[in-house]
């Protein structure tokens, strides 16, 4: 079953602020709805970010790395993120 719901941010960090240059963005949020194992969500960022690529997406629940398959669409100025293989309950951080 499939239950939409906006997550609310927690934080949203970026390691280096150098412009075109590669960064680490960290989004930390707390689940609204309880999360079945291998659910997904998507992610949209402001027209105003430019991006190329991802090269690493990993999902943090519990001191636990978890590899995620993330897929942008930068004509919709999103990412999809999917495949987190553990089951988080309603109003947990990620």
């Amino acid at each position: 079953m499939t239950t939409p719901a906006e997550a609310s941010i927690k934080s949203l960090t970026q390691t280096i602020f150098a412009l075109n240059t590669e960064s680490t963005y960290t989004i930390q949020y707390t689940t609204m709805n309880a999360r079945v194992s291998g659910s997904s969500y998507l992610v949209t960022y402001p027209s105003t970010v430019s991006t190329t690529g991802i090269t690493t997406c990993n999902g943090i629940y519990n001191s636990v790395t978890y590899p995620l398959t993330c897929l942008l669409d930068t004509g919709t100025s999103s990412i999809k993120v999917s495949n987190l293989n553990v089951a988080i309950p309603k109003g947990s951080s990620i």
